[in-house]
């Protein structure tokens, strides 16, 4: 199987689409560093908890758990 010009060029143009939606919501408004490492202290333990649990999962520590059971 390999890839023929159509799927080629889906690909490609989903790739420029979501550059150019980037650069359109990051023209939209300007932040300072602050306000975007902080989320401009607007964020709920809930959220911030939920954060730091889906960063910290992986498949390797299921696995490794399983292992350990």
């Amino acid at each position: 199987m390999s890839l023929q010009a159509v799927d080629i060029g889906i690909v490609l143009l989903y790739l420029v689409g979501v550059l150019a939606f980037g650069i359109w919501i990051g023209s939209r408004e300007k932040a300072d560093r602050k306000g975007f490492f902080l989320g401009g202290r607007n964020f709920s333990w809930l959220l911030i908890g939920t954060s730091l649990f889906a960063t910290n999962i992986s498949s390797v520590q299921f696995v490794g758990q399983s292992g350990l059971a």
